[in-house]
């Protein structure tokens, strides 16, 4: 189990550092360690990571795939943090094709399990997500209010990377 953590870690160095490709072997040998061993949790857990490699490649139908799937198993094993971390992701990419009607609605569901399990970071990410759909669909008032949201969720957190971001 070690070694799949270590090499999912390494992976999102790989990703988030730029190096997408270089991260796609280490999060494939960790998908099969962790099927090898039957672990449901760590299974749900990689597919989310590996949207991310998708994520930076701009190949966003993978990215959707891989986190419909990551959604699919948390919602099976009852976890309900990963169904709203990860649907908030899966709003964010549905936002980069232009798919504002279906990105509401799935950060709007984010948004609310988020709050009512109390997943604050979920709580921000998805504020910040709507509120760029509610720029994209043409309401930057609301747009707005959203970012601020947002923003003020991951100061309170202290969330710097995301504050940052956002």
């Amino acid at each position: 189990l070690g070694i799949a953590e270590v090499l999912v870690g390494l992976g999102n160095i790989y990703t988030f550092s730029g190096q997408s490709e270089e991260a796609k072997p280490l999060n494939e040998e960790s998908l099969a360690i962790y099927r090898e061993m039957n672990d449901q949790i760590g299974i749900a857990q990689n597919f989310g990571y590996v949207a991310s490699t998708f994520f930076f490649n701009g190949d966003f139908p993978r990215a959707i795939e891989n986190l419909e799937q990551a959604i699919a198993l948390h919602q099976e094993l009852g976890i309900q943090s990963g169904v709203a971390w990860w649907s908030a992701n899966l709003g964010w990419a549905r936002l980069q094709l232009g798919q504002y009607d279906r990105a509401r609605q799935l950060l709007e569901n984010s948004l609310s399990l988020a709050r009512e399990i109390k997943h604050e970071r979920g709580v921000g990410a998805s504020l910040n997500f709507l509120g760029l759909v509610c720029y994209g669909m043409g309401d930057p008032h609301r747009a707005n209010q959203l970012l601020s949201q947002g923003v003020e969720k991951f100061r309170q957190i202290n969330q710097p990377t995301d504050y940052a971001r956002a």
